[in-house]
């Protein structure tokens, strides 16, 4: 589209039909819950920022697609910065991977570096994972005064 960035609301539709695709791929072992708490919808935010935290869960935490994975998308405010996180109960991120991440040239890193070029911050990405246990990355987006 040539857009740097767009609506929030548009970010989190997109992602929905992507969702939807997978859910009815894999009926019965995905499982989505969403958390919206948002005064308003149209925070600008870069393109495909929630779409490949979904889609990497999908790919890395649910390598046994006989059992069910379960994702929690969470956008809520907080004091100027929209937090975006993804949640999932898969397999999680071994300690010695934690440690590397977010590997250039991949989604995780692409998206920080995307947000830090955007907002001249650093650390808008944070990734937690305990083996077995799932992992969660939550997304930073400040909000600017226009």
């Amino acid at each position: 589209s040539g857009r740097e960035a767009i609506p929030l609301q548009e970010e989190l539709e997109f992602t929905r039909k992507y969702l939807e695709l997978l859910q009815a791929r894999f009926p019965e072992k995905l499982g989505v819950t969403w958390k919206v708490s948002l005064r308003k919808s149209d925070y600008p935010v870069p393109l495909f920022l929630l779409q490949p935290l979904v889609e990497n869960a999908v790919q890395h935490a649910w390598p046994d697609r006989n059992r069910p994975l379960h994702l929690t998308i969470e956008v809520k405010e907080g004091e100027r910065v929209i937090e975006i996180s993804v949640a999932d109960n898969g397999r999680g991120i071994p300690p010695e991977v934690q440690r590397q991440l977010p590997l250039p040239g991949h989604a995780l890193d692409n998206i920080s570096r995307r947000l830090s070029m955007r907002f001249k911050e650093d650390h808008l990405v944070q990734i937690s994972s305990r083996p077995g246990g799932g992992t969660m990355v939550k997304l930073k987006i400040p909000v600017r005064e226009e």
